[in-house]
Parts: structure tokens; C-alpha cells; sequence
């Protein structure tokens, strides 16, 4: 099934506050870079967050603007692609002190973690291929002190190109990579759009 794109604003600072990973002291902060992935996971939580079930109509009226379907944030293979997420994030990141070196105090993020896709999995085939992720992960490396935590359903993390990208910034990330199942064809009703 084909993946439906529709194109939102982005939220102002695309970093923010994580309590609900804090509480569980697996991040300090999220980012994510999406408004909602095309994994489609049918046990997702992303569609009843606040923000999906406060603009749930007025992003149902967008999509049948742009789609021509009225899509719920429910739906199966529709992500929510923020159209200024980059602008938003390079001038959130503008605001804060440059570079990233053990010496310098005061970074953003020194001494935090930050999930890097706490709703949505910046791992998506399409923000990969349009190497979103990419970018993304290098504005935070070189503007910020994060200990980065990679959350994705997509075995891409585990490339040589990934690996080689991880690798090469000791002591900055934790890569998570889950499976909700062995079973293929399970996998392919539930978790539709994620690796095998």
C-alpha cells in the first residue's frame, strides 16, 4: 500500500521536554521529525496524543484538502511531514552555543539524553531516503551535547553505512532497534510498514 504524505507546519521548537521518558530515565529530551510516521503500527500511540486529538478535524479537513480523502491520524500508511521542520530546528539550534567538545560547559543537552523519534520513527523509509535523518542527526551532533537514543523499527540502523555513521561519534548515541515479532506475516497485519 502506498504511503499518503500530508504536509503540516511544524511545531516551533522541535526539541522539547521528555517527562514521560525522564520518569523512566531513558531521555531528558525528544525530537522528532515527523508529526507522524508511515510505519503503521496498529498498536501505535502517536494518534492519541494530544496534538493528534486537538487538531484531529482541522488535519482530517487538510488531508481531504490535499488527498482528497478525509484522513483520520488513525489511518494506515498517512505520515504527517512537517514542511518547515528543518528552518524550525536550525533556528532553535541557532539560540544556543556552538560545537561539541568535552571542554566546553554550558552546550545544549551536556549531561542529557535526548530520544531521537519518541512518537515517529525517524528511521521511515522516505526521511532516510531523502536523507532527512541524516541531516537531522548531524545539526544535533555538531550544534548540540546530546547523548543521542535512536528508537526505529527499520533494520536500515544496522547497514554498514549506519554502523560505520554510529560508530564513528563514540559515546553519542544508543541505538534501539525492536521487532513486536518473529512472524513475518504477523508482522506485515500489525506492524505494516517496519523492517522483518
Amino acid at each position: 500500500m502506498k504511503v499518503r504524505e500530508l504536509v503540516l507546519p511544524s511545531i516551533k521548537d522541535p526539541i522539547k521536554k521528555s517527562p514521560g521518558f525522564h520518569k523512566k530515565e531513558l531521555a531528558d529530551f525528544k525530537l522528532d521529525i515527523m508529526g507522524k510516521c508511515a510505519m503503521s503500527c496498529s498498536y501505535c500511540s502517536t494518534a492519541a496524543t494530544t496534538p493528534m486529538r486537538v487538531n484531529r478535524e482541522k488535519w482530517a479537513d487538510e488531508a481531504e484538502r490535499q488527498l482528497g480523502e478525509r484522513l483520520l491520524p488513525s489511518a494506515p500508511n498517512l505520515t504527517y511531514r512537517w514542511s518547515d521542520f528543518e528552518e524550525r530546528l536550525d533556528a532553535q539550534l541557532a539560540t544556543k552555543p556552538k560545537g561539541y567538545t568535552a571542554a566546553v560547559v554550558g552546550l545544549f543537552g551536556e549531561g542529557k539524553t535526548m530520544v531521537f523519534s519518541q512518537l515517529t520513527d525517524a528511521f521511515s523509509p522516505w526521511a532516510v531516503a531523502e536523507g532527512l535523518t541524516r541531516r537531522t542527526l548531524d545539526k544535533v551532533l555538531d550544534r548540540t551535547s546530546f547523548r543521542v537514543r535512536v528508537l526505529t523499527k527499520s533494520a536500515v540502523v544496522g547497514s554498514p553505512a549506519w554502523v560505520d555513521f554510529f560508530r564513528a561519534h563514540p559515546g553519542r548515541f544508543v541505538v534501539g532497534l525492536s521487532i513486536g515479532t518473529l512472524d513475518d506475516n504477523w508482522a506485515r497485519k500489525v506492524e505494516i510498514g517496519t523492517s522483518s
